[in-house]
């Protein structure tokens, strides 16, 4: 190949993995990560990842660490999910909504939680 067909090939490949993590881990609008900070005082980043647990296709730790850290380059410690998922999880709970922890892979929610997340900020469920 010559460099300016792996240039091409390597651009081609960024778009679709940019691509599928969006079909993965949508990105949040707004209105959510304004009704989770008024709502329940949650930051910018910890919306991300209570938008991807009610909204995401897969909830594992790596889709969670992308989201969090959104191409950012800092320290992508899986454990830091855990760490950010408690704040979350502390911000539901005078709600009595929980978040699950599937041991070996990540998180999730129940769909009746994620309805009792959506009704508590206000926003109707994406179809």
């Amino acid at each position: 190949m010559t460099e300016a067909q792996l240039r091409d090939r390597i651009e081609y490949l960024e778009a679709e993995v940019a691509m599928l993590q969006e079909l993965l881990a949508p990105k949040p609008d707004a209105e959510f990560l304004i009704a989770a900070k008024s709502v329940l005082g949650l930051p910018a980043k910890r919306g991300k990842l209570l938008n991807l647990l009610i909204f995401g296709k897969r909830t594992n730790k790596l889709a969670l660490l992308h989201s969090y850290f959104d191409g950012d380059e800092g320290d992508r410690d899986p454990k830091s999910i855990d760490v950010q998922l408690h704040y979350v999880r502390r911000a539901l709970q005078p709600h009595g909504i929980e978040i699950e922890t599937v041991w070996g892979d990540g998180y999730r929610m129940t769909a009746d939680a994620k309805a009792a997340v959506l009704a508590l900020l206000g926003i109707e469920a994406k179809p």
